[in-house]
């Protein structure tokens, strides 16, 4: 094969690979905003193409895919949604293998990366809050309860009555109030699955490109 030939095909294997690594990505996060609870295992793997593409074909291409991707939820669900995104798998999607490809075991790459989500996290709710003059934890709160109150709205359409419901009504109501009271400990949680889920991924598939990850 010719120089030339080898460049072409190389160009195109980068641009094939940022297509499926923004589409898989778009998808596995689209699929969490849209339908809660059961999107949330899909939404853990979002950051994984970019991750795995920018073992694959370098910095540049991960950090393509993380861009496009970025766009695209914002062109189809909003700045918001962009937003959420990029905080909460670009970083990781960029910086976990970094921290991987430089030598950090499982764990140290987990916690930093971890902590840096949160950090990311806490700096964008701030100017959001700044910016816009709304209570985030009040938009939290009032989020949950519009869940409870769909929740509670839906069996009560699919014909449970009386007695039986108000006592639904009322569990549901306390696993609310639970939820409010610990939800951000339950996002810390949730952003160190993503990471140790797609870490996992990550040592099974860059396995045989013949870099010596720290990670066994």
């Amino acid at each position: 094969m010719r120089l030339t030939d080898k460049a072409g095909h190389a160009l195109s294997s980068r641009i094939f690979a940022v297509l499926i690594g923004m589409a898989g990505s778009f998808i596995l996060f689209a699929a969490y905003l849209v339908i809660p609870p059961a999107g949330i295992f899909s939404g853990l793997l979002a950051p994984f193409p970019a991750a795995y593409f920018r073992f694959r074909y370098g910095r540049g291409t991960g950090l393509i895919i993380i861009l496009g991707a970025t766009a695209a939820m914002t062109a189809y669900f909003g700045l918001s949604a962009g937003t959420f995104y990029l905080v909460q798998c670009g970083l990781i999607s960029l910086l976990l293998p970094e921290l991987l490809l430089r030598g950090f075991g499982a764990a140290r790459s987990i916690v930093w990366t971890t902590l840096a989500s949160v950090l990311l996290l806490g700096v964008a709710v701030l100017f959001f809050s700044i910016t816009s003059g709304q209570n985030v934890h009040q938009m939290a709160v009032s989020e949950i309860q519009k869940s409870v109150a769909q929740a509670a709205g839906i069996y009560e359409k699919s014909g449970v009555k009386g007695e039986e419901l108000a006592l639904l009504k009322q569990t549901m109501a306390t696993a609310a109030d639970l939820v409010i009271r610990v939800y951000p400990a339950l996002i810390v949680i949730t952003l160190i699955g993503m990471v140790g889920c797609n870490l996992a991924l990550l040592r099974r598939f860059t396995a045989g490109m013949g870099f010596n990850l720290n990670i066994d």
